[in-house]
C-alpha cells in the first residue's frame, strides 16, 4: 500500500534492450485517487472515392439518428457513439481549379487551395498549402506522448493514379507532406517494441522470430506483484493481444537456429490487392493499442489513395474502386454501395476496438473524436458539396451524440474548428480564413 504508484510511461523492458509499452492500469494512479484525467484523442479515417448520397445521409431534418441508411447500417452498434453531418461543404476545394482527386486530397485537412506544382492532363496539381488539423491538434494536445501523431496507412503508396499528392492526407506545413507507414510489421516495432541497435543478439534471436514477449517475463513478472486483480486481467489482455497482432504479422515461430519459415496469415507483400483487409484490420488494432499505452493522442488511419483503385473483391466488387465510382449503371452502383458499406464495417470495428477502459473508467471512444471523410463527395461529379462526414465518440462529452446535423452551406474548416473546441483548444479560425467563420453550431459545447 506504501507503495508509489506506476509511472504512466512504464514499460516492460527484457534482455537484449527489448521494450514493451502498457496500457493505462489503476495501479499508475496516484494513491487515494478515484480517477485520473483522461487524455482528449482525434482521429482521422480516410476512405476514398465519395459515396451514393441516397444510402448515406439520413431522411429528414435534423433530429436523433432513428434507423441508420444503408451505408451507415454496420455502425449501428455504435449509433449511441455517432455524430451524420450534412451540409458540410470543402469550399477551399470548390475554388481551387485543378485535377478533381488531387484537389481533394490536397484541401481535405489543411482547409486551403493547394500549391500549384504544374498542369497535368487530368488539370492542375499541387501540394498542400498548411497545417493539417490532425497536425495542428497534434501540436497542441500531443506534445507530451511519446509520438505527438501517428500516420496509419493502407497501401496509401501504392498510388493508382500515378500523382505523388493522392497519397497524402497530413502535411507538418505548406508542401511537407507526411508520409504514412502502411507496413504494419515496421509499425509493429516502432511502436511496441524498442532494440538497441548494438544489440546484435536480442536482433538475431528476433529475426529467428523469436516473440519479443519471450524477452520480458521477469519485468512483468515483478509488474505482475504490483497490481491488482484488475488490472493483472488488463495485463494479459494487453499481452495476448499483442501476441494475436505478431502472430498475424508472421512475427512468431519456432525460435533457435533450426527454425523453419512460420505460415504467413497475408501475403508477404502488403501492397498485394489480396492484403488489403488483413493490413487494414493490423493497422486498426494497433492504433487502438497507441491509444491504450498513451503513445499518442493523434492518429490519421489512410485507406489508399486518392481515386484508388483497390478492387474489393472481398466486398463483392470486380473492378477498381475509382472506375466503378465513374459508373452510374445499377449493377455498377450496387458494386460501390457494397464497397462503401464495407469501409463502414471497417470505422465500427475500430470503434469497437477503442471500446476499451480509459483512465477515468469511461471508453477510450468516449474520450475521442473519429472524423470520418473522403476527398471528393460523390464519385461521377467530383463535387465538394455536402461531404459525406460522419463522427464517432464524444470527446470526453463535448460532443453530444447519436444526432443527424443538417447545416446549410457550412464549411469544413468550421468543422475543423469545432473538433479543436472539442479536444479543449481554443480556436475561432483554422486553414484559410476565408473559409473560416467560427465552430458550426450545435456540434461542440
Amino acid at each position: 500500500m506504501n507503495r508509489a504508484p506506476l509511472s504512466r510511461r512504464t514499460v516492460l523492458r527484457g534482455s537484449g534492450s527489448v521494450a514493451v509499452a502498457l496500457p493505462f492500469l489503476e495501479a499508475m494512479l496516484p494513491r487515494m485517487a478515484t480517477a485520473a484525467p483522461a487524455p482528449k484523442r482525434f482521429v482521422y479515417f480516410f476512405f476514398p472515392n465519395g459515396v451514393n448520397p441516397s444510402s448515406w445521409f439520413p431522411a429528414g431534418a435534423s433530429s436523433g439518428l432513428g434507423t441508420l441508411p444503408e451505408t451507415l447500417s454496420p455502425l449501428a452498434p455504435l449509433q449511441s457513439k455517432l455524430v451524420v453531418l450534412a451540409g458540410v461543404n470543402m469550399q477551399s476545394a470548390r475554388e481551387n481549379p485543378g485535377n478533381a482527386h488531387g484537389v481533394g486530397m490536397t484541401n481535405l485537412l489543411t482547409g486551403r487551395k493547394f500549391i500549384f506544382e504544374e498542369n497535368t492532363r487530368f488539370g492542375a496539381e499541387g501540394w498542400g498549402a498548411g497545417i493539417t488539423i490532425d497536425q495542428e491538434i497534434a501540436s497542441r494536445i500531443g506534445v507530451g506522448s511519446r509520438y505527438a501523431s501517428l500516420q496509419f496507412g493502407v497501401q496509401t503508396l501504392r498510388v493508382y493514379g500515378g500523382a505523388p499528392v493522392y497519397a497524402y492526407t497530413s502535411y507538418s506545413g505548406p508542401s511537407k507532406p507526411m508520409p504514412c507507414e502502411d507496413n504494419p510489421q515496421r509499425m509493429f516495432t516502432k511502436l511496441f517494441t524498442t532494440i538497441d541497435s548494438g544489440s546484435g543478439d536480442a536482433q538475431a534471436r528476433l529475426d529467428r522470430r523469436k516473440s519479443v514477449l519471450d524477452f520480458i517475463g521477469e519485468d512483468f513478472r515483478q509488474v505482475n506483484t504490483r497490481v491488482g486483480a484488475g488490472d493483472r486481467s488488463k495485463l494479459d489482455a494487453h499481452l495476448t493481444a499483442l501476441r494475436d497482432i505478431e502472430s498475424r504479422l508472421s512475427f512468431v515461430g519456432k525460435a533457435g537456429p533450426a527454425c523453419t519459415k512460420p505460415i504467413q496469415t497475408y501475403p508477404r507483400d502488403h501492397n498485394t490487392n489480396s492484403a488489403f483487409p488483413a493490413v487494414g484490420k493490423l493497422q486498426m488494432d494497433m492504433l487502438a493499442m497507441a491509444f491504450a499505452c498513451e503513445l499518442t493522442q493523434v492518429a490519421t488511419l489512410q485507406w489508399s489513395s486518392g481515386a484508388s483503385g483497390t478492387t474489393h473483391t472481398w466486398a463483392g466488387a470486380n473492378e477498381p474502386h475509382h472506375s466503378l465510382s465513374h459508373k452510374t449503371d445499377a449493377a455498377s452502383v450496387a458494386q460501390l454501395q457494397r464497397i462503401q458499406q464495407w469501409y463502414m464495417t471497417q470505422l465500427a470495428y475500430l470503434g469497437q476496438a477503442l471500446a476499451i477502459k480509459d483512465s477515468n473508467g469511461v471508453s477510450v471512444l468516449d474520450n475521442s473524436v473519429v472524423l470520418a471523410g473522403s476527398e471528393v463527395g460523390v464519385g461521377p461529379t467530383h463535387t465538394y458539396l455536402n461531404m459525406p462526414y460522419v463522427l464517432l465518440g464524444g470527446a470526453g462529452g463535448a460532443i453530444k451524440t447519436n444526432r443527424f446535423i443538417k447545416y446549410s452551406n457550412a464549411t469544413h474548416n468550421d468543422l475543423f474548428v469545432s473538433i479543436m473546441n472539442a479536444t479543449g483548444i481554443p480556436a475561432t479560425s483554422f486553414g484559410d480564413p476565408k473559409y473560416s467563420m467560427g465552430p458550426l453550431p450545435g456540434l461542440a459545447g
